[in-house]
């Protein structure tokens, strides 16, 4: 699969007339092979059960190393323009 290239300035203005952007990056098929993963106990380091820590109800895991590849490509390829945005975002909150 093929990242959809970020529109940066799409999600700027969509963070400031909402308050968030939704992203569509994942076709329904890629979803569905990752969330098929999720049993595998072996693809995962770590498990957060919310409710352990008060952080509501459910539960979510981390992908252990080496990352699913569409993993590895969303974040190589949304970090640098994400990055850019909540930069963005602290400097209008006036941190440094």
């Amino acid at each position: 699969m093929r990242m959809p290239a970020l529109d940066p300035d799409r999600v700027i203005q969509a963070l400031d007339d909402r308050g968030h952007a939704v992203l569509k990056l994942l076709d329904a098929e890629t979803c569905q092979s990752l969330a098929a993963l999720y049993d595998d106990e072996a693809r995962f380091r770590k498990r957060i059960v919310m409710e352990q820590r008060a952080y509501g109800q459910g539960e979510y895991k981390y992908f252990a190393y080496p990352l699913p590849s569409v993993v590895a490509e969303m974040r190589t390829v949304l970090y640098p323009p994400l990055a850019e945005i909540a930069n963005r975002w602290r400097q209008a909150l006036g941190e440094t």
